[in-house]
């Protein structure tokens, strides 16, 4: 089985030939012990080559030497102790360049190895731990200087940096680069700070400018180039929240500018998409109220003076038709406006005129009845007044008033008999027993009755009209009952 030869003359042999990765000299250590230990533990293997035929034989001891107990949980400790030391302080090393590169640093690991040798080659595996603490402690402390160092620097770096003193921060940064690489965040955040300085800076001279000669648009523009870039001006948000306010207050005074102008100009369409964008930019504006019954407002009173002009137009082109039509259609809607209704009842009245006048003179066989009669004669009368403001109403007034006369007018009719036949105009008069007769009959619808004793009473209906005068008319019963 190996012994402690083996290890020592693995120790020595590394320490003579140090050269290479002083971390490596320590892995070397770790191994040999751990070959030993496995060899220690397991006990020999009859189909495992002996580490002695792998390596190297190791020299027989002396006779009467005094056999070196070690204990295996102070081999575990230190193996562990040594493990520790090799894998997790190189890894942290790593990030110390500056400190691994030290005269004080190569000697500490260099004298480690060779107490290291020294302790091993006697068993004392305790030691070895202690030694491996305290050098662990003690490039522990350095790494904790040179680190405080690299945050002194990162600290001066900020403050050179709020200076602008662009040189002398590359030169900070580039001290701290040897120090620690552990974390390079910092120290990336100030090379993309200087990298983007120049466009920032004129940003931002550009946004101070716009700021003096009071142009917010401006100013907002080139403060959101800044956050396009890597910055650190702590207020940019909030100053660009506040030109933002800024112009949604002027956005907010101009549409109601723009608003109060159109209402004033009876602009309907531009006070409405004013009105709707002020809704959309601030619902809460406490004008907006009144402006929507402004706006209300003077919708009805232009649709108030749309009415009044078609009713005008159309009265004053004597089509009183269309006229009434507008003046029904919008009645209720301005049922409040005197005008409206003194002008809609004046177009109603001649509308009606015309209508009536027109109904009868179409039909002038209404005149046969003495309640059309009365008819015309009050629309002759009304209408003659208005007659002025209408030529079509003028007109068929006096269609009417000949038609009326005529329908008025008495018509000579000659009655024809046999001298023996009564003769009776029906809810007129008795024609008597005549051969011939001649009787005045207004226009009209008559029966003529004849009777006559033994014979059958005879009905003649006959219709007279404007035009049938000296119309002869026989009547005779002459049909034996």
């Amino acid at each position: 089985m190996p012994d402690n030869d083996f290890l020592i003359a693995q120790l020595q042999r590394r320490n003579r030939i140090l050269g290479g990765s002083i971390f490596a000299g320590l892995a070397v250590i770790f191994m040999g012990l751990v070959f030993v230990l496995i060899d220690d533990f397991a006990g020999p293997q009859e189909t495992t080559t002996p580490i002695s035929e792998q390596v190297a034989s190791p020299p027989v001891k002396p006779l009467g030497e005094p056999l070196i107990v070690v204990s295996p949980a102070e081999r575990n400790a230190f193996l562990a102790a040594l493990q520790q030391f090799d894998q997790e302080l190189k890894v942290e090393i790593d990030a110390f360049p500056a400190l691994k590169k030290t005269i004080s640093y190569t000697n500490l690991i260099t004298q480690v190895e060779a107490q290291l040798v020294q302790l091993t080659s006697s068993g004392k595996y305790r030691e070895g731990v202690n030694v491996l603490d305290n050098a662990s402690k003690k490039i522990k402390r350095w790494m904790a200087a040179d680190l405080a160092k690299f945050e002194q620097l990162i600290s001066d770096a900020d403050v050179t940096w709020q200076d602008k003193k662009l040189n002398s921060l590359s030169g900070i940064l580039a001290i701290a680069r040897t120090l620690y690489t552990g974390d390079n965040s910092a120290i990336d955040r100030y090379d993309s700070l200087v990298a983007d300085w120049p466009a920032v800076g004129d940003a931002l001279a550009q946004a101070n400018k716009a700021q003096a000669e009071n142009r917010p648009v401006n100013e907002q523009k080139a403060l959101q180039k800044i956050t396009q870039l890597t910055h650190d001006i702590p207020d940019l948000q909030q100053r660009l929240a506040a030109i933002e306010q800024r112009l949604k207050h002027q956005r907010i005074d101009d549409l109601l500018n723009v608003i109060a102008q159109a209402i004033a100009a009876r602009d309907v369409p531009n006070a409405r998409t004013g009105l709707k964008w002020l809704k959309s930019l601030d619902p809460t504006t406490p004008e907006i109220p009144k402006l929507t019954n402004d706006l209300a407002q003077m919708e009805e009173d232009l649709a108030f003076d749309e009415a009044l002009r078609k009713m005008d137009k159309f009265a004053t082109a004597d089509n009183w038709q269309a006229a009434h039509k507008v003046a029904n259609a919008n009645r209720q809607r301005f049922n409040a406006y005197e005008r409206f209704q003194q002008r809609a009842d004046f177009v109603n009245k001649m509308f009606r005129f015309i209508t009536s006048t027109k109904a009868i003179v179409n039909a002038p066989d209404q005149l046969i009845k003495k309640a059309v009669q009365q008819q015309a004669i009050t629309l002759l009368e009304d209408g003659r007044r208005s007659e002025a403001l209408s030529p079509s109403l003028k007109i068929l007034i006096t269609k009417l008033d000949r038609v009326l006369t005529a329908y008025k007018t008495p018509l000579g009719v000659v009655v024809l008999s046999d001298s023996s036949t009564f003769i009776e105009v029906k809810t007129v008069g008795q024609v008597g027993m005549v051969a011939q007769k001649s009787i005045t009959l207004l226009p009209g619808n008559y029966i003529f009755e004849g009777k006559r004793k033994g014979y059958m009473t005879i009905r003649i209906p006959v219709q007279l009209r404007p035009g049938d005068d000296g119309k002869q008319i026989t009547v005779i019963a002459n049909e034996q009952i």
